[in-house]
């Protein structure tokens, strides 16, 4: 059987209103992978990582430079509220027992502190959805590298975590 897909290209933060301009009120599943905050301004290390080759090359390296990007936020956690903003809207369009998938990653900021994004996000969204499961999606086709070397740590980051949320009935305010 057939089933209807429609890409909406728009700010997500209007998500109700892009909606209804299709004449949308609700959906069964939504999958999203929210631009991991303002890391690809940021170095990581001393090799000469994806990002250094797309810089030489002249590429892009960023999102964007529009200051509405979500991966143009500086602050952190302004930028987490804004995702959970995002996903309430996404739940108020959910039909009920509908999922969200989120597909996140823990981020490394440039001095080597993790900082646990998809673990804030679960526990956040958990206030509203349920957290069903959470998925490993393993990159084994990236190459390791020695990112810091010879200064610091700086780990291989080789998977995202998919958020398998499912609309709560009875849920609570974020």
């Amino acid at each position: 059987q057939r089933t209807r897909q429609l890409v909406i290209r728009g700010d997500a933060r209007e998500l109700k209103m892009l909606l209804a301009q299709v004449d949308i009120s609700q959906v069964d599943f939504c999958i999203t992978s929210p631009p991991y905050w303002n890391m690809l301004k940021k170095s990581r290390g001393n090799v000469f990582s994806l990002q250094k080759q797309r810089a030489a090359k002249g590429l892009r390296e960023d999102y964007s430079e529009d200051p509405m990007d979500l991966g143009n936020i500086e602050d952190y956690e302004t930028y987490v509220d804004s995702l959970c903003n995002i996903y309430t809207q996404v739940y108020d369009i959910l039909r009920p027992k509908r999922y969200l998938v989120v597909i996140c990653q823990n981020i490394l900021t440039p001095d080597g502190e993790m900082v646990p994004l998809a673990w804030e996000l679960a526990k956040k969204l958990s206030k509203i959805y349920v957290l069903k499961q959470e998925k490993l999606w393993l990159q084994d086709n990236k190459l390791l590298g020695i990112w810091g070397y010879p200064s610091r740590y700086v780990s291989n980051v080789h998977h995202h975590y998919c958020l398998v949320l499912e609309k709560n009935s009875s849920a609570t305010d974020l």
